[in-house]
């Protein structure tokens, strides 16, 4: 990350005092573009911009419509120069619906975001050649391939369960000579084409992206690459996978640039993985789980794009579900219909006004990740069954002291089974987390059956 970016943007937001006047706010609005002053702040969850208009008439499209809900076609761009050296703009800005104020003939209406682009200026919009050519060493030979690529994204909040890499710190002294400090705190791996590293500063989990291969076709969507080992990170590591800061380089040029609002993400301990179970077999190369986020990235790369989406919407109702404060009966009744939902989603059973018996949508949705319906389905298919029917009919199951198994084993192996369907779907076959509460683990590959 860019100093001045930290320095003026990200340690301010992070901090919780972002406080800068804009005196060229620009809004985009459809009945044209307005500049005027504005102060940007941070509250919660978004970015805030406080819009005065002196005179008290405020343009037309930022007069609420009497509506509160909005779509991405009443979305408009705004932009502007932090400091009057970092320019920005927020391109999912939607019109206020009652943040307006009157007072003493001044109209103030606050605006929201919550991702701030950060264009490429100076040499960040130049590529290799040209920078090759500004420093006097222009490139000879053929034309590039986006062999050059770089990303690096930071979510702020998750910590690391998979380190096997250590960083090194050298200091040295004239007169004490040379110390050196080390701790284990990065984590290294390979895909198709790209290499990465996961390090963990403090609050901060930064991943690292490089092309490791030449002559790649000049087509290749490193943007995707790069979400799809976001998502597969967030799915292994319990969290969601939105960054706080990412930056993506194709050739030395900046392609994006951007700081969410995303801060202290939550992670949950009922993720595929855990560092304890990391640890027995960190020395073991070997071993798949050294490979699971590029074996997940690609799985999720290569799914249809209809599946993909229904796939993210049904972790991001697990991971909200676990990180929040529901009631256990709540959440188990949550997960047992989330799994119902993957399970038809996996069958291709996405239509309601065609559904299936329960028992035949669940043995479709195995033999589509792969999985035994005899060696694991049918067993979870019975667990899941237990609970559902009485919770969803209004017999809401609380726990006590009497039932400490439902909390303890139920929930967390009806948990582990989603995460099992997942990794498999993925192609992934190596160990996974089936009760996290008790360190249950076992191999997906001895589960495997035929595909249909």
């Amino acid at each position: 990350m860019d100093t001045r970016v930290r320095d003026l943007i990200f340690t301010p937001l992070v901090e919780r005092y972002l406080s800068e006047i804009i005196p060229d706010f620009t809004m985009e609005l459809p009945d044209g573009p307005v500049t005027t002053p504005a102060q940007i702040s941070f509250d919660e969850d978004k970015f805030l911009f406080a819009v005065h208009f002196v005179d008290g008439n405020p343009p037309e499209s930022l007069i609420s419509p009497g509506k509160s809900t909005f779509t991405k076609d009443n979305t408009f761009t705004v932009r502007g120069q932090l400091a009057s050296e970092i320019a920005f703009e927020c391109r999912d800005v939607y019109p206020p619906s009652r943040r307006t104020t009157r007072s003493r003939g001044t109209v103030t209406v606050i605006l929201e975001s919550s991702k701030m682009h950060l264009p490429a200026e100076g040499a960040d919009e130049m590529d290799t050649a040209e920078l090759s050519e500004l420093l006097g060493t222009p490139r000879e030979g053929s034309p590039e391939v986006s062999s050059n690529f770089r990303s690096h994204s930071i979510f702020h909040g998750p910590k690391l369960r998979l380190p096997n890499a250590r960083s090194e710190t050298l200091r040295k002294n004239d007169f004490l000579g040379e110390a050196s400090e080390s701790s284990l705190d990065t984590h290294v791996f390979k895909g198709q084409g790209y290499e990465g590293a996961l390090i963990q500063k403090g609050q901060e989990l930064h991943l690292h992206l490089r092309s490791n291969e030449f002559n790649l076709p000049a087509e290749a969507n490193w943007t995707a690459v790069v979400r799809s080992i976001e998502r597969a990170l967030g799915f292994t590591h319990g969290f969601h996978p939105w960054p706080a800061y990412r930056e993506t380089r194709l050739n030395h040029r900046v392609i994006e640039r951007s700081i969410s609002s995303h801060l202290g993400l939550g992670q949950t301990n009922l993720s595929p993985l855990s560092k304890s179970m990391w640890m027995n077999i960190r020395e073991l190369p070997a071993d798949p789980l050294h490979h699971i986020i590029p074996t997940v990235a690609h799985g999720l790369a290569i799914l249809p794009a209809s599946f993909q989406k229904g796939l993210e919407t049904m972790l991001w109702q697990f991971r909200s579900m676990e990180l929040s404060d529901l009631p256990g009966s709540t959440k188990l009744l949550l997960i047992c219909a989330i799994l119902d939902g993957t399970m038809k989603l996996l069958a291709g059973k996405t239509d309601p006004t065609k559904s299936s018996p329960t028992t035949k949508a669940w043995k479709s949705g195995c033999a589509a990740a792969g999985l035994s319906w005899d060696k694991w389905g049918n067993e979870l298919f019975e667990l899941y069954g237990k609970h559902r029917q009485h919770l969803a009919h209004g017999w809401l199951w609380i726990p006590s002291s009497d039932n400490p198994e439902v909390h303890f084993t139920d929930y967390p192996k009806l948990c582990g089974g989603l995460n099992t369907l997942v990794a498999a779907a993925c192609g992934y076959e190596g160990r996974i987390l089936t009760n996290a509460f008790r360190s249950g683990a076992v191999i997906i590959k001895s589960l495997k059956g035929d595909r249909p």
